[in-house]
């Protein structure tokens, strides 16, 4: 789920980041995320010696390079838990435009010819084989293999292209698959499990160069030639990854920044990034924002469509502006009726008033709708017909109270006693309407009085206008904090996540550990049968009584010292464990598990393996 890997990323990061400083250090701790696009491992490999070179030229800093998975970026920057970001182009644009990260320099790469390159591609290559492929258009009825949805130059570059010479790709090829990183991409190919790959420039002359494949063992897809490019490439070309600054970070720690990356030398203690030769000033990244917006990804998902979200972007201070002035409006013309009632006569007033009401009334885009101070519905609009279900006829029978949801009607009711007695010129309060089919739905309910001559209510005027879509969203975001805020305050040695059928959502690497396994082969296999199916005595546990798990059925707290766990390699394993449910709207729809090695099984066990 993308709530648990969210939440794993924000638990661990801190931790992480505390046990790798062995040696406590006062500076100042700078956090660079960088995309992982050959995993985590290579992410750090790659750049750990920029960071020691970034510790050299800023010794008042210590630097730290954090990888970030293509699915966990715009978190990462959105909750800032770094604070500069290196990530390809496309990447950075929707960062830019959705929260404000400014690069401050391009990268730039070794050319093997010689001097520096700052541009890159995508390549579409085959396995060289008989009867094979050897143009783009050769694809059709294809199996193509891929690196992620996001990769700029492991799919979207490539995307545009294979749009302009098959049309619609997914209606052109037989699929496409994407497999991670460019080196599964390259590997799938070599094996011969799809009938084409697309990586970035430079991935298959630099994997030929550690010896992993060979270069004439391919075919490149309708290869172009480039002056000074010497790379395998099938597109145009893009400017290189920048790096770029969060909103927090200070313009003058960023120009610091800056200008060591600009200072450093191309070979020497950054050389661990991949041919980095270092860093130019920040490229024009207009072309790949038109590769964007041509392609509608994000940002631009919407880009030359009217959609209501992007009105409401666009327009949203003029819309609420509109309507405050019709509500004021409404009101002027309501005390402007009752001051002209002694001007005119009986008859032309009523037929006068009816007519610019009438209008305003029906047509008005919330539900209207007069009261009497006993609640008894005096006129309404089409608008709250709609909005409760109620025909006409049956709204009418209707009184205000009936209408409001009864955890609300006190502090409704209470509002409208304060409007009686003078205390408030009008009121605004959000409350629940019932319609007809006993659903809740959230409003914002804007109440005035109209008084006679006297200073006595007549009737009172009520706006109402549906926000369940916000209220909604508030719960959604509340559940996700409450659980979030469960999860962390249980955060123990192992920690795992099950579904309601018990099967792993989640493994943080110390359960993994602890468990003899890696994360990966964890998930999606049943807890129970994996590490807790055999009792003591080598009888099989059934998961029906196993308390773990009881959680799934019971929604209750189960917590356990000294429970007989499985190591994968069959050690028996005693562990301290608390399994707290997941629940949301009213159903457990899984369990987080937080379990420790007991620290002496075989004083207490009662009974020891057999």
């Amino acid at each position: 789920m993308d709530f648990f890997r969210r939440f794993l990323l924000l638990m661990t990061l801190p931790l992480l980041f505390a046990l790798a400083a062995p040696v406590p250090d006062t500076k100042p701790e700078i956090r660079i995320g960088v995309l992982a696009r050959s995993g985590a491992a290579k992410a750090l490999e790659q750049w750990e010696p920029t960071a020691r070179y970034l510790d050299g030229a800023l010794p008042d800093y210590r630097f730290r390079i954090v990888p970030i998975g293509f699915d966990d970026v715009t978190m990462v920057v959105d909750n800032a838990l770094v604070d500069f970001v290196i990530v390809n182009p496309a990447l950075y644009i929707n960062l830019a435009v959705r929260f404000g990260v400014s690069r401050i320099a391009t990268m730039k790469y070794r050319n093997p010819g010689g001097g520096d390159l700052s541009v890159f591609g995508s390549v579409l290559f085959a396995k060289k084989r008989l009867n094979g492929p050897q143009r783009p258009e050769d694809l059709k009825g294809q199996r193509i293999a891929a690196v992620h949805v996001h990769s700029l130059g492991g799919w979207i570059i490539m995307s545009r292209e294979l749009r302009e010479r098959l049309g619609t790709v997914s209606k052109a090829v037989a699929g496409v698959d994407f497999l991670g990183t460019h080196e599964r991409v390259v590997e799938a190919i070599a094996r011969g499990e799809y009938d084409a790959g697309i990586v970035r420039t430079a991935t298959l002359e630099q994997m030929a160069q550690e010896g992993r494949v060979a270069m004439e063992d391919f075919t490149i897809l309708g290869a172009r030639q480039y002056r000074e490019f010497p790379f395998a490439v099938t597109t145009r070309l893009y400017p290189e990854w920048p790096v770029s600054k969060l909103e927090h970070v200070s313009r003058t720690l960023a120009r610091e920044v800056a200008l060591a990356l600009l200072q450093m030398p191309a070979s020497g203690a950054a050389d661990g990034a991949a041919a980095l030769a270092g860093w130019t000033i920040p490229e024009n990244y207009q072309e790949v924002e038109s590769l964007l917006r041509e392609l509608h990804l994000p940002p631009f998902e919407s880009y030359g469509q009217v959609t209501l979200a992007g009105v409401w972007k666009n327009y949203g201070l003029v819309i609420l502006l509109v309507g405050a002035l019709l509500a004021a409006a409404l009101l002027l013309w309501a005390r402007a009726s009752a001051l002209n009632r002694r001007l005119r006569a009986k008859h032309r007033e009523l037929e006068l008033n009816e007519e610019m009401f009438k209008g305003t009334f029906e047509q008005a885009a919330v539900g209207l709708l007069h009261v009497t101070t006993e609640g008894g519905l005096l006129r309404f609009n089409q608008k709250l017909c709609q909005m409760t279900g109620y025909s006409c006829v049956e709204l009418g029978t209707k009184n205000l109270n009936e209408l409001i949801f009864e955890r609300d009607l006190s502090a409704s009711l209470e509002q409208i006693e304060a409007l009686k007695r003078g205390a408030l010129g009008d009121a605004a309060l959000q409350v629940r309407i019932v319609n007809r089919s006993g659903e809740q739905l959230w409003t914002n309910l804007t109440v005035s009085a109209v008084r006679d001559d006297s200073g006595q209510i007549k009737y009172l005027i009520m706006a109402v206008d549906a926000i369940s879509h916000l209220k909604t969203l508030e719960q959604a975001i509340a559940r996700e904090r409450h659980a979030l805020s469960a999860i962390l305050e249980m955060a123990g040695d192992g920690i795992l996540g099950i579904d309601r059928e018990g099967q792993h959502t989640f493994v943080n690497p110390v359960a993994a550990k602890l468990l003899g396994y890696e994360v990966g082969e964890m998930i999606g296999q049943e807890s129970h049968r994996m590490w807790h199916h055999t009792r003591s005595d080598g009888s099989v546990y059934n998961a029906d009584t196993c308390p773990i798990t009881a959680v799934l059925r019971e929604g209750i707290t189960h917590r356990g010292d000294n429970e007989l766990v499985w190591h994968r390699d069959g050690t028996p394993l005693y562990v301290d464990f608390i399994s707290t449910p997941i629940v949301e709207e009213g159903g457990v729809v899984g369990a987080v598990i937080v379990f420790r090695r007991h620290s002496a099984p075989e004083a207490d066990a009662g009974e020891g393996p057999v």
